[in-house]
């Protein structure tokens, strides 16, 4: 019963963490930006040759702002340029949080360690007499650092998943993504 609790208790502490990943990251920023973290973003233009990468600072009735530093202490120093790109030039907008894969990568594997190492413990020590036996210790570290592991590769690939948002240059599909698009803007 007591290890059942346990692992709830870690389950509820790792799904608060994931859940409120965005949330702890916006304190660290202070001055203009705060509350807002940067957010990579790639731009592919409606010609297919150019691809506008930087951070979206700003959404406007019909255009975007992006901005070419990825440094948090540059916004508050004003050490930056934005380039306009009207909705007409846009095909599809990409965004991905900075850091995310490490981050991702990160809580994976603290998950991934804290599990295979509550499964083994739940494991229980070996019944002596056979010809390998392993304690419950021994058994959470040959369950935890493979799945610390496994946990680091899905964090990394999750984490560096980026969110598109088609605009095709259409001043409706524009619209219907102005109020998603904002929820990224460092501005």
């Amino acid at each position: 019963m007591k290890r059942l609790v346990l692992i709830t208790v870690v389950f509820l502490c790792f799904h608060f963490l994931l859940s409120a990943q965005g949330d702890s990251i916006k304190l660290w920023f202070r001055g203009n930006t705060e509350g807002k973290f940067i957010y990579k973003t790639w731009i592919s233009l409606n010609n297919r040759q150019n691809m506008m990468k930087g951070v979206l600072y700003e959404v406007n009735d019909s255009s975007v702002l992006v901005s070419n530093s990825f440094l948090k202490k540059d916004y508050s120093i004003g050490k930056y340029n934005v380039t306009k790109i009207s909705f007409r030039n846009i095909d599809l907008v990409k965004i991905r949080m900075k850091n995310s894969g490490v981050i991702g990568a990160s809580l994976g594997a603290v998950t991934g360690f804290v599990a295979g190492w509550l499964i083994g413990l739940n494991k229980g020590d070996d019944p002596p007499g056979w010809g390998l036996t392993f304690s419950a210790r021994d058994k959470a570290k040959i369950y935890g650092i493979p799945m610390a592991i496994g946990g680091t590769v899905i964090g990394g690939l999750v984490g560096s998943i980026r969110i598109k948002i088609p605009i095709n240059g259409n001043i409706d599909k524009f619209n219907r993504n102005k109020s998603r698009l904002k929820t990224h803007t460092i501005r």
